[in-house]
């Protein structure tokens, strides 16, 4: 097989960057280890997924993306297609071994809108329908995608030369471009022997995660207790919903069929990796410590896919070089932080959407050298800044201060919204404002606050943060971040309505 471009992996990051590559009138081929459906995780979309979505497709005639950019499309153009309903982010203060007793002003709670209304809403993927999904409309375009193949070598680099096997035949692929999108598995670093840049990354985090049924719904777990319910902005469980724990957090993803996507997520500094206990046991002590928690989780099964409880090593990693003449990774592959905020989607979007404009105005020209040095450059710079605005909230030493730390990521979101939807047709800004000077020196400021502080702060060191963060975002707040009237109830950050279908 001969092609212009090769990409390696064919979840819904491989595949759609294979076919936007088609229509512009690339040769492609995908090539991947497995075969659809399968689990993978990486569910929650954000607004900015949304918005790239409707902007790729039309700027490259591809209506079928605009049907998987919010909730009501979704619903209405592949009911078949399982996803679930997710109106903003929920966050909720747990205190170890006690049961979760809400605050009347809210304290311990934090809800934040990204979307007006359920038609407009963003939406969690269950990935193996979306990634399936979308090896289809790539397959509908043209693109040979070839799976259950085993690469056994990669000769040259002028052009590429790919040999493997599949079910038991040699088959040889060349291309003049090779794309990484294998994720963790990261095929095109080993081969190339690429130095691992993970130590400069922060944030030191690991995971234990399944899908459920039978999970009860926390919005109707607090009914019975929460003076205030009614207060909440939304459903908090139509929502990335976040359970906040000692040195560790939780999330819970429900989707339109009642499956639920969970997963704890410890910060290694407080929980190390014990590598001979089951994954199991470590799912059964969190539920242990935290009553409410294995109130909700009391009775859940775990579904079909994946069928067991899944433990990760450490999540965080970064290559030391991301791009050349012929190669990319894309984000995921090109490193990874933490699923805290919700940013694998949206930041995998972006990166397609900058390759492939690159594609469009370079191929075979000789503009494309400074092009990929530009790819590499950003998404790094992009990944690092995600580390930052993590880090600095597994740091924060009561939930309080989480919050604050939350408005980085808040005040960096609702910024990237708005400036994609006045400049969407032309738009080049970098992933969460990464680009930004000021932006960068503020989420360092804020980083190196937190750290002043030290482990044991006092009640004026910690309002004394949560002003000088409020200080430092002021110039990208838009949206009312840190209004005292609220009480960690935000309405009013909404993400700007898309392009139109």
């Amino acid at each position: 097989m001969v092609a212009d471009i090769v990409i390696l992996g064919g979840g819904f990051g491989g595949c759609l960057t294979a076919l936007i590559a088609r229509k512009i009138g690339l040769r492609v081929v995908v090539i991947d280890r497995g075969a659809h459906p399968r689990f993978t995780i990486g569910e929650s979309s954000t607004p900015i997924a949304g918005a790239i979505l409707r902007d790729l497709a039309a700027r490259y005639d591809l209506p079928q993306l605009v049907a998987i950019s919010d909730y009501g499309r979704w619903r209405k153009s592949v009911p078949g297609l399982v996803c679930g309903l997710k109106r903003g982010f929920s966050y909720f203060g747990h205190q170890v071994d006690n049961r979760f007793v809400p605050d009347k002003q809210h304290q311990n709670e934090l809800l934040v809108t990204a979307s007006a209304n359920d038609e407009q809403s963003d939406t969690h993927w269950l990935r193996a329908d979306v990634d399936f999904w979308m090896a289809e409309q790539a397959r509908e375009q043209g693109v040979d995608l070839v799976e259950r193949v085993e690469l056994t070598g990669l000769l040259g680099a002028d052009p590429w030369v790919l040999q493997g096997v599949q079910d038991g035949r040699s088959i040889e692929v060349r291309g003049q471009f090779l794309v990484d999108a294998t994720g963790a598995a990261s095929l095109l670093p080993k081969w190339l022997s690429l130095r691992s840049a993970h130590d400069c990354l922060r944030t030191q985090s690991w995971a234990v995660f399944s899908h459920f049924y039978g999970v009860k719904r926390w919005h109707e777990w607090l009914r019975g207790q929460h003076p205030t319910l009614q207060e909440h902005p939304f459903d908090c469980d139509h929502a990335a919903l976040h359970h906040w724990l000692d040195g560790a957090w939780m999330w819970n993803l429900r989707f339109q069929d009642e499956r639920v996507s969970a997963g704890f997520v410890m910060d290694m500094r407080r929980h190390a990796i014990a590598s001979r206990r089951a994954p199991r046991d470590d799912w059964e002590f969190m539920l242990e410590r935290y009553p409410a928690i294995g109130e909700v989780f009391a009775g859940a099964q775990l579904a079909d896919l994946p069928g067991r409880i899944i433990r990760t090593e450490r999540l965080q990693r970064l290559w030391g070089k991301l791009a050349d003449l012929n190669w990319a990774l894309l984000p995921h592959t090109a490193g990874f932080i933490d699923p805290l905020h919700s940013t694998g989607i949206a930041h995998t979007l972006c990166g397609i959407e900058r390759l492939v404009a690159t594609w469009s105005e370079c191929w075979g020209q000789s503009g494309m050298a400074e092009k990929m040095a530009d790819y590499d450059r950003v998404v790094r710079s992009e990944l690092l800044l995600v580390d930052q605005l993590v880090s600095c909230c597994y740091d924060a030493p009561d939930f309080s201060t989480l919050t604050a730390c939350t408005m980085l990521y808040f005040a960096a979101a609702t910024t990237y919204e708005r400036q994609r939807a006045e400049h969407s047709d032309a738009f080049q800004s970098a992933f969460l404002c990464a680009d930004s000077v000021s932006w960068r020196q503020a989420v360092a400021a804020a980083s190196e606050w937190l750290q002043q502080m030290g482990s044991s702060p006092t009640e004026t060191d910690l309002r004394r943060f949560e002003q000088r963060v409020e200080a430092a975002i002021r110039p990208f707040n838009q949206v009312g971040l840190f209004a005292t009237d609220i009480a960690n109830m935000y309405r009013h950050t909404v993400a700007p309505v898309g392009r139109p279908a």
